[in-house]
Order: structure tokens, then C-alpha cells, then sequence
């Protein structure tokens, strides 16, 4: 029996150069039995901050240590959140109904960094009742991610307006002088 994929949050678990976004990721396998086999009956999953012994039995999953009774091809990790920008090392061994346990399968994960803006401003700073305002800022990813998603809001006399949600630009009739 073995193990023929590891995924976390969905990203096949070998490639370790892809951040996760979770910091409460989902690990799932598939566990290919040999023919004639009984199926999965345990799985123990160890996530460590550290490598040493990695994929052994003294590895320490100082962050979980995971031994449970199931045939389920996943795990919801609900600790503590795990903290942006680090690296875990895990592993995963499965045990079928014959008390057959797979060797230990390796696997690491690094969860997504968030981004942020800088040098934002308003243009023109003041502006007449006849210009468009537009929202400058410099997007910054340390993951190297392109900007996907970013949420802008305007807000007139401090009340929200959302007809203008997640636009750069806002145009001079949403504006009046003296807002």
C-alpha cells in the first residue's frame, strides 16, 4: 500500500515553491491500496516547525500531532492559525484494517503572505467638481503574487457608497463641493 498524492489546500504538496492562503490548510490523499487489500482504518499526520527527523518517528509535531481512527482521505487542520510567511514540515502515514502501515511520506507547506499597499494618495489633491479622483498606490506581494481581489471603498461624508466599490476612479458626478 502507498500513498499517491498529497495535497494541501488543494496544490499538489510537491510543489513547495506555492504559498498556501489557509492558515488552517486541508490535507487530503489518496491511498492506493494493493489488490485484494482491506482499505485505509487510521491516519496519523505530524506538522512540526522544525525538520529534525523529518519522516521519522521522532519528528516532532510541535504544531499537531494527529492519530485518528478513519478511512477519510483528509484532515481539517483547526488549531491556532498558522503564522503568514512560514514554512511547516510535515508528515503522513497510513495504516490499513491488516495493521499495514505505510512508510512516512514527507511533505512541506509555507502560508501566503499577505499583501499591502503603499504610497497611496488621492489625484488631483484637490480637485474641482469637473475632475475624476483617481486612487494611486503601489501594490506590493512578497509571494510575488499579480493583485487579484483588492477591495476599494468610497466613502461620501463618511457613509459608505458602494456603487463605486473596488474602482480606481471615481467619477466627478459621485462628487459635490464641499464633500
Amino acid at each position: 500500500a502507498q500513498i499517491d498524492q498529497i495535497l494541501v489546500n488543494g496544490q499538489d504538496s510537491s510543489d513547495t515553491t506555492e504559498p498556501i492562503v489557509s492558515p488552517q490548510p486541508l490535507i487530503s490523499w489518496v491511498f492506493n491500496n494493493d489488490p485484494g487489500s482491506p482499505n485505509q482504518v487510521r491516519y496519523e499526520i505530524k506538522v512540526g516547525s522544525t525538520s529534525t527527523n523529518w519522516g521519522y518517528d521522532l519528528f516532532s509535531g510541535d504544531i499537531a500531532d494527529i492519530n485518528e481512527e478513519s478511512n477519510a482521505g483528509s484532515h481539517k487542520y483547526n488549531g491556532f492559525l498558522l503564522s503568514r510567511g512560514t514554512s511547516y514540515y510535515a508528515q503522513l502515514r497510513l495504516t490499513d484494517g491488516n495493521e499495514n502501515r505505510t512508510s512516512w511520506y514527507q511533505f512541506s507547506f509555507a502560508i501566503n503572505r499577505l499583501p499591502f499597499v503603499t504610497n497611496f494618495y488621492l489625484s488631483p489633491s484637490v480637485p474641482t467638481t469637473m475632475d475624476h479622483i483617481d486612487l494611486i498606490y503601489s501594490f506590493y506581494d512578497a509571494d510575488n503574487h499579480t493583485q487579484s481581489g483588492t477591495k476599494i471603498r468610497w466613502f461620501k461624508n463618511n457613509i459608505p457608497v458602494p456603487a463605486y466599490d473596488d474602482l480606481c476612479t471615481l467619477p466627478a458626478s459621485a462628487t459635490e463641493s464641499g464633500d
